[in-house]
């Protein structure tokens, strides 16, 4: 019985043998096989451009880029699979080839679909290479960049404009034959969303183009007229009068020449801005920036009206503090608080009241050109506020002149009769002196529009307060002589009683 088993066993391993040899024949050949061709494989990747560029854009954040170690890899199981599927077909083990089988034949439909997308994904890459180089070598030849950077006062690297433009027809080229690159993979659901955007990208292209060109030319010229325009005020020597006028001191480290070239720049530049926009047609966007913008340009005229009333008045400015300055001291006003008693006369390296009046008629000026500028900009508000305090420092002013005119002539009355030596002259000539000085103080208040009802009734109050008082001291002092004459009034009364009538 245990001959019989044995026999049976060994009929089967005897048969089953020369599979279970083939089949391992057939792994370790499919593994050796393997090996070899998916380190030929990662040897060509590793030696073309296609490496370096997968590289770099399938860079990781720790720089690890083994591009064709990972080819290799995927094409050694991707053999790898084959060979255990005739492995395990040669030992009968149909369970298990079945679903590998499946999966093969999957694979084997997808392939040349993968084969078609990898081969589009390197014609885009190599296309894209050719028209950045053709970019490139046309941008070079022309030396674009170099004249650009010269009209335009840049250093060379400030003016990349070649390598941009290279840079996005490289990735304008990537972008085009990606709905083609899908559908070879047949990635349906990325592809309609992807078509739709190319397909407005591409209609949209000219109007973008459109607007780069306008842009660019407008932004080029703007330049070349900022440079024009600054060499041009530099020659006729506008930095030098600003010097000499005070305007460098406002505009502080820029020169005259250099703003004014700035201003014509921004002038020029904001219509060709506006232009573009209408060029991209996208009213969501390019209403409001057009509106602002389309503000900004009516805007400058008034802007630049106002500035050029400011620096006209600042030069008159200038010209008038000077001009009073010099008049005034020619004239001796510099004694002016010598004049009025008020202090001795000034002295040398302290600030002079010519030069005081004179700052006073600059500030004076620049206020108005001030309020002008505001009236030419359009700030209504401002300017009637500014022009109602304008009335009131007016009103101010007045009142101290007719104050000072008050003190001189106060002084002038107090040494008049200080020099006619009457009796009591110190003493009427500061009562006239005080007089005077109250009057000219109530004028000046009055002026100044500072509560009139109240300087009124206290100046009023003052004069019957000095009329009362004189006629007190008047009474008290002559009662007596007043005594007197009465006495003698009664006296010659009863006398005149007392004489007889003749008939």
């Amino acid at each position: 019985m245990y001959q019989h088993y044995l026999t049976q066993f060994t009929e089967i391993v005897t048969a089953y043998v020369p599979n279970l040899l083939g089949a391992f024949l057939f792994l370790v050949a499919g593994w050796f096989i393997a090996l070899i061709v998916s380190a030929i494989v990662g040897g060509l990747i590793g030696k073309t451009p296609i490496n370096a560029w997968l590289a770099e854009t399938l860079e990781d954040s720790r720089g690890i880029t083994p591009v064709d170690g990972k080819v290799k890899t995927i094409t050694y199981w991707a053999m790898m699979i084959f060979v255990l599927v005739g492995f395990f077909q040669i030992l009968g083990l149909t369970v298990i080839t079945e679903p590998l089988n499946n999966m093969l034949n999957q694979i084997t439909v997808y392939a040349p679909r993968i084969l078609f997308g990898f081969g589009l994904l390197i014609l885009a890459w190599i296309v894209g290479n050719l028209v950045k180089a053709t970019l490139n070598k046309v941008f070079s030849a022309t030396r674009i960049d170099e004249r650009v950077s010269e009209k335009v006062g840049w250093e060379r690297e400030q003016a990349p404009i070649g390598k941009t433009v290279a840079d996005t027809g490289y990735w304008l080229t990537l972008l085009f034959f990606l709905p083609s690159i899908l559908n070879a993979f047949a990635l349906e659901g990325m592809l309609q969303p992807v078509n739709l955007m190319v397909g407005k990208m591409v209609a949209y292209v000219p109007n973008i183009f459109s607007a780069g060109i306008l842009l660019a030319l407008g932004w080029f010229f703007a330049r070349i007229l900022q440079q024009v325009t600054t060499n041009l005020l530099k020659t006729v020597g506008t930095d030098r009068i600003s010097e000499q006028l005070g305007i460098s001191r406002a505009l502080g480290q820029q020169p005259l020449s250099h703003v004014m070239g700035t201003v014509v720049y921004i002038v020029f530049l904001v219509p060709v801005i506006i232009a573009a926009l209408d060029a991209l047609a996208i009213e969501a966007v390019v209403a409001p920036a057009k509106n602002v913008l389309t503000m900004v340009m009516n805007a400058v005229p008034m802007v630049l009206g106002g500035v050029l009333v400011l620096l006209v008045g600042y030069v008159l400015a200038r010209v008038a503090a000077s001009i009073v300055t010099n008049v005034l001291t020619g004239i001796g006003f510099n004694n002016v608080l010598l004049w009025v008693g008020i202090a001795r006369a000034p002295k040398e390296g302290t600030t002079t009241p010519a030069a005081i009046m004179g700052t006073i008629a600059m500030v004076a000026i620049m206020y108005v050109a001030l309020v002008e500028a505001l009236h030419m900009m359009g700030f209504e508000t401002l300017t009637t506020l500014l022009s109602s305090f304008l009335v009131v420092v007016g009103q101010i002013m007045m009142g101290l002149v007719i104050f000072g005119i008050g003190l001189f002539l106060s002084n002038l009355a107090a040494k008049a009769i200080k020099g006619s030596n009457a009796n009591q002259a110190s003493l009427l000539a500061m009562a006239a002196r005080i007089s005077i000085i109250v009057l000219a103080g109530a004028m000046a208040l009055r002026q100044m529009g500072l509560a009139n009802e109240i300087i009124q009734l206290a100046f009023g109050i003052l004069l019957g307060a000095i009329g009362v008082a004189i006629a007190i001291a008047f009474g008290l002092g002559g009662r007596e002589v007043a005594h007197r004459e009465l006495e003698t009034w009664v006296h010659e009364l009863k006398h005149h009683d007392r004489e007889p009538v003749h008939h």
